[in-house]
């Protein structure tokens, strides 16, 4: 009784084959080893041990990196999925990335069950403990580690509910349902999107299609060969061949008309720390560096400069001597050149994360729409949402948004407004925009993995609704992200004295 219970706790902890079979034959049914050793490894992995737990956690980190590995590749070889790069250097890549995300699902169908909160806590920290990076600048940084713990038991809780049941069709169904759950309003869990630099579809019938094909090549049954077949023939049927084909000629027109973007526009790029970012003796140097690439873009034909998110970090349109004389030298000098640049505004008692837009000696200032979740808005209720406000922020509200999303007029183009956060949420690509100007400020999660999941997600709604993404950041890579195989650099190095 007591062998069959070891026995059945050892398989409940390393069910996939590959580390059933070595733990099961070792340490149970191998006769090579000594009978004497053989029931010392039993009591070692008895169910009171704590050596279980250490193996146990151990083993939640393995299948957590396995998971999250194609994020961090992808941030080693993300330039290679430019314009400038080599035609073989693309197709490795993005075949390469193909099997680490293959191999992401197929662990989310293996993983065992006895490990699923471990896994769960070390994948949410693996994709998400850049969240707490931004404590750093907060009256409370000591919070970082305890911000991180947390970000890690809400993914431990998500996953231990989407792994609960070990049947593969489960499984398919709950890893979809997650990623369009959203806890505390935040949804950069989207698995489509890791498919977004891969050979595959991003639309959910792809999605199905890849775990569907993966749950049947990894079912332990008869007729294998049959099903690996049947497998591998739905994994054809789910790569976007017209994405392949771009690799080559096949979209040479199509990406004609974005290259023009990079000819006719300024993508400006920053690295203003957030620590230094409020200092009066940064906002002038900022602003003499804004008047210089201003007049450098003219110089060169250049139709529009973009700038970062808030790099001017006060309210532009108050009214007070310093902002409006601001206000008027961009004014003037929008008509030669129109002006995007990411500022604060007021409307009334309101205060907005806002974009001005400077053409034609006119102004048109709009508002963003998603704020992110606990850096603009604290979502939870009033009542315990204010005095938060007050400890971390010292206003008495949050900021303010705007209802819908709105656009603006430049180039001949309309133009989707999004500041950051909000440009990686579907409820901004509502009626599918061609184009889009997005600009953030990255640095509060800097150094980090950040930038590139944000780019994988920028990269999934630009390939799902086909829309050109002009993004122009702050401590991270400026770039056009294109709907097809290739973005383009069109960068632009803001220098300011810190």
């Amino acid at each position: 009784m007591k062998k069959a219970s070891a026995q059945g706790l050892l398989e409940s902890t390393f069910s996939p084959y590959f580390f059933s079979l070595l733990f099961h034959t070792i340490t149970l049914k191998s006769h090579a080893l000594n009978p004497s050793i053989r029931v010392r490894m039993r009591k070692i992995f008895s169910k009171d041990s704590s050596a279980l737990f250490f193996t146990r956690l151990m083993l939640g980190l393995l299948y957590a990196l396995g998971f999250c590995a194609w994020l961090y590749v992808f941030a080693l070889i993300a330039g290679f999925f430019t314009l400038d790069a080599s035609l073989l250097a693309q197709a490795f890549s993005a075949l390469l990335l193909s099997m680490l995300v293959l191999v992401s699902f197929s662990i989310w169908l293996l993983v065992p069950r006895a490990i699923i909160g471990y896994f769960g806590f070390f994948a949410g920290l693996l994709l998400f403990y850049w969240i707490g990076l931004s404590f750093r600048f907060s009256i409370a940084p000591f919070l970082l580690g305890f911000v991180c713990v947390g970000i890690g038991l809400v993914y431990a809780t998500l996953f231990y509910l989407g792994l609960y049941f070990t049947s593969k069709l489960y499984r398919i169904a709950s890893l979809f349902m997650l990623g369009i759950i959203a806890p505390f309003s935040f949804d950069w869990f989207v698995p489509k999107a890791w498919l977004a630099y891969s050979v595959f579809g991003v639309g959910d019938l792809a999605f199905v299609g890849i775990m569907c094909a993966l749950a049947l090549g990894l079912y332990r049954g008869r007729a294998r060969k049959i099903r690996i077949l049947v497998s591998a023939a739905i994994l054809l049927m789910c790569i976007d061949w017209q994405e392949i084909e771009s690799m080559t000629s096949g979209h040479i027109q199509a990406r004609a008309q974005i290259t023009p973007l990079a000819r006719d526009i300024a993508i400006m790029q920053s690295a203003i720390p957030q620590d230094l970012k409020w200092e009066q003796s940064t906002i002038d140097s900022v602003l003499v560096s804004i008047a210089s690439a201003i007049d450098s873009a003219i110089a060169e034909s250049k139709q529009m400069i973009i700038f970062p998110e808030t790099i001017l970090p006060f309210v532009l349109n108050d009214g007070l001597s310093f902002p409006k004389q601001v206000l008027a030298t961009l004014l003037v000098k929008s008509r030669d050149i129109a002006i995007v640049l990411g500022a604060f505004s007021t409307q009334g008692a309101q205060v907005h994360n806002s974009t001005y837009v400077f053409s034609n000696s006119s102004l048109q200032i709009l508002h963003k729409v998603i704020l992110a979740p606990f850096g603009e808005k604290i979502p939870l209720p009033d009542f315990l949402a204010k005095p938060l406000y007050r400890l971390f922020f010292g206003i008495e509200n949050r900021l303010q948004a705007a209802k819908d999303p709105q656009d603006f007029s430049a180039l001949g183009r309309i133009w989707r407004n999004a500041i950051c956060y909000e440009g990686t949420s579907k409820a901004i690509y509502v009626d599918a925009p061609k184009h889009l100007v997005m600009i953030s400020n990255n640095a509060w999660f800097y150094p980090s993995i950040e930038p590139f999941l944000q780019r994988v997600l920028l990269k999934y709604y630009a390939r799902l609704h086909s829309t050109s993404i002009v993004h122009s950041a702050n401590y991270s890579g400026s770039i056009i992200i294109t709907p097809f195989v290739d973005d383009i650099r069109a960068v632009r190095i803001l220098s300011h004295k810190e």
